[in-house]
């Protein structure tokens, strides 16, 4: 007898507001993120199909929502020790500049995308690239796949570091301005 999976996922949302003076220009901005919460269980049976009870339900609900007070509490927590990397960083709406309360999580996605992102695109497309000059049968198909891929990623890591240096470039540090978080 075959068994079947039955899954049941629960998906709560927050939105928390942020409002900050640009430390830039003085402008006022305010922006909303939207916090998720999951959970997933899975059944395992005999029967066609697992119908989840009220209290299964319910038991699920309650985790997702443990799940989304976690990162409430985490994001409180580190907003209190002046952290703020677990908000996506937004600019200012009147000057376009970053504030320096956002250089962390700029860091921490500059440095995603540097050492993940990146070298995995840039193998694929490797890849693509040895593919097809293998199909089409290329003389020195080796060597221009290595010239393909290395103009490839030089340009790519420029264009990477470039983005960082001028979304840091021009953020005033002594006039440092703490946003207001809203849950």
């Amino acid at each position: 007898m075959t068994e079947r999976i039955s899954s049941y996922t629960q998906n709560v949302k927050k939105s928390v507001n942020i409002s900050f003076t640009c430390e830039n220009c003085g402008a006022h901005n305010s922006f909303s993120q939207e916090l998720k919460g999951k959970s997933k269980t899975s059944y395992v049976s005999n029967k066609e199909f697992h119908q989840f009870t009220d209290t299964e339900a319910t038991i699920i609900q309650a985790k997702a929502l443990q799940n989304l007070e976690s990162k409430v509490n985490k994001i409180k927590a580190d907003a209190e020790r002046g952290k703020f990397t677990r908000i996506l960083p937004e600019k200012c709406s009147a000057c376009k500049k970053n504030q320096s309360w956002q250089i962390g999580r700029l860091r921490k996605d500059f440095l995603i995308y540097l050492f993940l992102a990146v070298p995995a695109a840039l193998l694929l497309t490797y890849g693509l690239v040895a593919l097809i000059i293998w199909i089409m049968k290329i003389k020195n198909g080796s060597l221009w796949t290595l010239a393909i891929f290395g103009v490839l990623a030089l340009s790519t890591y420029i264009k990477l570091i470039y983005n960082y240096i001028t979304a840091v470039k021009g953020i005033d540090k002594t006039k440092h301005t703490k946003p207001l978080i809203s849950f």
